[in-house]
């Protein structure tokens, strides 16, 4: 049966359809009373990237987050404290709030127990890695209010100072606030107990460092900073992409990149004014041909080399270590890698033996088609050897950074000539120049760029690891250059030298940190310990990634180089060295668009 409706009714039911449903209630609230409280907030890390998962339905999500609650709340009951005032999901956390101070010992003992347990059943409910828990805690007077909804609600400093003391729970651990133990006579006891350490917090709640007590979890506090290179620090404690967050690990990081060891230009990263002043920094962490320019030229004045520093040095593999040794200053090796050629597939380089082999073929498919671009990383120490080798009557690969002014101008005359020779449309140069590693990496896997001068697998792993259009050539006859980073110590803060060292070598030496580099952002590198060395070599070479492949051709065992591997150093003539390369960026360089 069709039911016809006249227009009024049409017109009636319209309105009804449009307008809005009624505005919920605000809620009412009581009057707030004081009270004294103890505050405990939780959080496990990487929930908010499950929680970003598109294939997790938020039902499912919240099914696991839900699981999760029980657990906590069955170890809330085997400690035997008393029931919470307020029990608050934060979807990646919890915040407990209990009246009147229950034991002390009672809500360390969950506390760390929560620490240590936790993570094995968010892996089993939510099928995923263990995450790293922070927890922090709290106690002092705090208001409670009751609203015309069911739940009352926590206000007050112990609140919001147990959630800051959580984030600087890092990597994981517990941190307590040294309030906390006030109107306990057995607080000595208790922290020797639970193994609690005092340290110095920042918190921005204070414009002063606080006193609290931390768990062994956590990484000491120190009023450093170091200044690196991008890939030491990250926003996620779990350190996604390899990355070794020094930030994370008891120092404040400051980035600089694409300023090639030109200190009076470094600005700070993310924000800030320019400096001259690189001795504020505790750790400085580049090349070590970069930092013993700055040491010769007394730029940075460095920390001598002292016997008692080789201690750090242990695990570092062999010809790494002496080559640190060599320096007149304290150097910890870090990472490293080679600067040869990257190409694209069908350049025909990789029966090449020398490099002037290879650049005579680079420069007649660039004949062939001007749109063939040649491109170069803006930095002299990854560059300028390749160029010099590239050219008739090279010298031999080790002798390549004794290089005289008469040599040295020989090689912008010789360039210039090639590119005059190509007659290249106006305003096209024989080199496209990228300043950062990024820009360059893309470019060269869209295809924008076809070869790398001085590049390597930095630029052809990580997250292009599964790009087979792209690989990295090494001439068999004349080898590669072996570029080494690694961390020096201000002579400024002598004084911390041991300690600064001591924490340096067991953040980025430890098996873990080694074992990622070869997957780290912006660029992938090899590791400089013995032990991952040999993880390297120990892979099949026909399945090995293009950062893996590169360590077996850097070591021929874990603390022996390949013979035709020579470690970047300083130039004999840093000035001669240097006005060159401005040179070619001058003269020889286009930027890209």
């Amino acid at each position: 049966m069709i039911r016809v409706t006249s227009g009024l009714e049409r017109k009636a039911q319209r309105r009804i359809r449009m307008s809005p449903a009624p505005a919920p209630p605000w809620l009412t609230y009581a009057e707030p009373m004081a009270v004294s409280c103890t505050v405990l907030f939780l959080d496990w890390r990487g929930s908010s990237v499950m929680s970003a998962n598109p294939r997790l339905a938020a039902t499912e999500f919240t099914r696991r987050i839900l699981r999760l609650y029980k657990e906590v709340n069955r170890l809330h009951d085997r400690h035997a404290l008393p029931a919470p005032g307020l029990v608050k999901s934060l979807g990646d956390g919890i915040l407990i709030v209990w009246h009147n101070r229950p034991s002390a010992a009672k809500v360390l003992s969950f506390a760390l127990q929560l620490h240590d347990t936790m993570p094995a059943a968010v892996a089993r409910i939510c099928r995923c890695d263990p995450p790293r828990m922070g927890i922090g805690i709290a106690a002092g007077a705090a208001a409670i209010v009751q609203s015309s909804s069911a739940a009352p609600d926590f206000l007050g400093l112990a609140i919001n100072l147990a959630a800051k003391l959580q984030g600087a729970a890092r990597p994981s651990g517990v941190v307590v606030d040294n309030g906390f133990f006030e109107g306990f006579g057995n607080a000595a006891s208790l922290r020797k107990k639970y193994r609690l350490r005092e340290d110095s917090l920042r918190l921005d709640l204070f414009d002063r460092p606080m006193q609290a007590w931390v768990s062994p979890h956590v990484a000491p506090t120190k009023d450093w900073t170091c200044l690196a290179w991008p890939g030491f620090v990250a926003n996620d404690p779990q350190t996604p992409n390899g990355t070794i967050a020094l930030n994370h690990a008891g120092s404040t990081v400051l980035t600089h990149e694409g300023l090639h060891g030109k200190i009076a230009s470094l600005a700070i990263w993310p924000a800030g004014p320019k400096t001259t002043r690189v001795e504020q920094f505790e750790v400085v962490i580049d090349d070590i041909d970069t930092l013993g320019r700055w040491d010769a030229e007394k730029t940075v004045p460095f920390l001598r080399f002292k016997p008692e520093s080789t201690r750090c040095l242990s695990p570092v593999s062999s010809p790494l270590r002496e080559a640190a040794e060599r320096r007149r200053f304290t150097f910890l090796p870090i990472r490293c890698g080679l600067n040869a050629i990257a190409a694209r597939l069908g350049c025909g380089l990789r029966q090449a033996r020398t490099y002037e082999e290879a650049f005579r073929r680079i420069l007649q498919l660039k004949s062939e088609d001007p749109s063939f671009r040649i491109a170069l990383y803006d930095n002299a120490g990854a560059s300028l050897p390749v160029l010099r080798m590239c050219l008739p009557k090279a010298p031999r690969i080790h002798h390549v950074f004794e290089a005289s002014h008469g040599e040295l101008t020989h090689l912008i005359s010789d360039l210039v000539s090639k590119q005059k020779g190509l007659r290249l449309p106006s305003k096209q140069r024989l080199f496209v120049l990228y300043s950062e590693i990024s820009d360059l990496a893309r470019a060269l896997h869209s295809g924008q760029v076809q070869i790398v001068l001085g590049g390597g697998a930095w630029l052809v792993g990580g997250e292009y690891r599964r790009d087979r259009n792209v690989r990295c050539v090494v001439p068999s006859a004349d080898g590669a250059f072996l570029w080494i980073e690694g961390g020096a110590v201000v002579s400024r803060h002598r004084e911390d030298s041991q300690e600064l060292l001591k924490w340096l070598a067991s953040t980025v030496l430890s098996n873990e940190a080694q074992r990622a580099l070869h997957e780290s952002q912006p660029y992938p590198c090899s590791p400089v310990t013995s032990a991952i060395v040999s993880e390297h070599l120990s892979v099949n070479s026909r399945h090995a990634s293009p950062t893996i492949a590169e360590t077996q051709l850097i070591f021929r065992s874990r603390n022996r180089l390949h013979s035709n591997i020579v470690v970047r150093r300083s130039p004999s003539s840093p000035a001669d060295w240097y006005e060159t390369w401005e040179t070619i960026k001058a003269r020889l360089c286009e930027i890209p668009r």
